[in-house]
């Protein structure tokens, strides 16, 4: 049988052209001194078979996503006290679905920020103007002690931005970006509603 498997495999690749080793089972190329073993005939190369799994791989589309269309932009925890968010995109932004939690407390926002504008979560001896738009919940503060508190802005499940207020803070200051949506935080007089200096 294993002669007549030679043949066949000789003249399907043109006489002479391959050479079938009974004893060792490898099949040679009778113009060059490589080897293949029989196991490696038929096998798929790697290439070939690794893009099919490439295709298939699922995408981590929070890590594709860039930064958060909305930024926490100023925190004051000095009485008043309030978070203030800034509209990074030239498109009005509907937060029903958003929530800012300061410390461990969420506080669900309600109404739509403007394109380029801010929007205020009163808190603790804050109170809501006529503009910007502001959600109040005027029973949780920002801790000020030594160490601060976290703030995080969230979607659903989802925490788009998390701040890190230092506490300490004195009066008549905040913990502000500038410019205003992509700056680095300092201490800075408060702004509530407008252009961080």
């Amino acid at each position: 049988m294993l002669g007549a498997s030679a043949g066949a495999i000789a003249a399907a690749c043109g006489s002479g052209s391959l050479e079938f080793d009974q004893d060792s089972g490898e099949i040679t190329a009778a113009d060059a001194s490589e080897t293949s073993s029989s196991a490696d005939v038929g096998t798929i190369p790697e290439a070939a078979s690794d893009a099919g799994a490439d295709s298939a791989a699922p995408t981590d589309a929070a890590a594709d996503a860039g930064p958060s269309p909305i930024a926490i932009n100023e925190v004051s925890g000095n009485s008043p006290d309030y978070v203030e968010l800034f509209n990074r995109t030239a498109q009005p932004i509907a937060l029903t679905g958003y929530s800012v939690t300061i410390g461990g407390t969420a506080v669900a926002l309600t109404k739509t920020i403007a394109a380029n504008g801010y929007y205020v979560i009163a808190l603790k001896g804050a109170t809501c103007a006529a503009a910007p738009p502001c959600d109040a919940a005027p029973l949780v503060g920002v801790s000020n002690a030594a160490g601060g508190e976290a703030v995080k802005l969230s979607k659903g499940a989802m925490v788009l931005e998390q701040v890190q207020y230092p506490g300490g803070l004195g009066a008549g200051m905040s913990w502000s970006r500038s410019p205003n949506g992509s700056g680095n935080f300092s201490a800075k007089a408060t702004t509530q509603g407008t252009v961080n200096p």
